[in-house]
């Protein structure tokens, strides 16, 4: 019974490429969203050093540079490359899942090596989304060297559901927790670095303190708009996991008219989202 099941569904995605545009379109709306994550992450270490750079000016304890601040940032530099090997297997994944919805062959640009090592560590990733990244990351690497088909499509999302959920998951709670708290913390450092810099400076250079001014206000206009892309990428990752959910759900119908409309509007979602990422950052 199950293989008659199977069967059934591989008619339907056989059926050819229009049947299954509608996933094609959310497959690269969700690859191009998670691929303006790596500007974002890399963004929260310059974050870091800034902080660093406003609690050395108020400590006032002696001469700094930028490698003296990036050092007291090394630990955040190296979760931020670690989340965004972890983001860099959701894109591929997504690219694969477009190119069997299209039935294109599936293939990539570059590499991932090392993918799991130290994720636990330096991404704070638990012992089981570790997991669900590797395997992951494992089907992105057989699928371009295996030649995955458009065939295979309704297998694929049944296989890897649980994994794309988890991963989903385990950037969400990065960004949505971590990279915000960071921001936030900036946001605190600033005004107390700018608020002490205009206390003991405005009365008696008045005129000194009009750029001190503006330049904290450039800057919170800035970080205001890092901390909107934050959560525009959150609620990404949130259309994401919905539209992969009801794949799974409609696996062995994916040619339904009602699942096209749901994937167009996730698409149209995430196509939205993209430029607040890259103006941001």
């Amino acid at each position: 019974m199950r293989h008659a099941a199977w069967v059934g569904a591989a008619v339907v995605v056989a059926g050819g490429c229009a049947s299954t545009r509608a996933v094609g379109r959310y497959a690269k709306a969700s690859g191009e969203t998670a691929a303006e994550f790596p500007a974002l992450a890399e963004g929260m270490t310059a974050s870091c050093v800034r902080l660093e750079g406003y609690r050395a000016a108020r400590e006032g304890s002696g001469w700094y540079d930028e490698a003296d601040l990036a050092k007291r940032c090394a630990a955040r530099e190296r979760a931020v490359k670690r989340a965004v090997a972890v983001d860099k297997v959701l894109a591929r994944y997504f690219t694969a899942l477009g190119a069997l919805a299209n039935d294109d062959v599936v293939k990539y640009d570059v590499p991932v090596d090392d993918l799991a090592d130290a994720l636990a560590d330096d991404a704070g990733l638990d012992a089981g989304k570790v997991r669900a990244v590797s395997d992951l990351a494992a089907f992105t690497l057989s699928a371009s060297a295996d030649g995955y088909r458009h065939l295979e499509l309704t297998r694929v999302i049944e296989d890897q559901n649980a994994n794309v959920i988890a991963v989903i998951d385990a950037l969400g709670d990065i960004v949505g927790t971590d990279y915000a708290n960071i921001l936030d913390l900036e946001v605190a450092g600033m005004d107390a670095f700018y608020r002490a810099a205009l206390t003991e400076g405005a009365a008696r250079e008045p005129l000194a303190a009009i750029p001190v001014r503006d330049a904290r206000a450039e800057r919170a206009r800035s970080l205001g708009a890092q901390r909107a892309a934050v959560d525009a990428f959150v609620k990404s990752l949130a259309t994401m996991k919905k539209g992969h959910q009801r794949l799974f759900e409609e696996r062995h119908d994916l040619a339904a008219k009602k699942l096209a409309g749901e994937l167009a509007d996730y698409a149209t979602t995430l196509e939205k989202l993209i430029p607040a990422l890259q103006d941001a950052f």
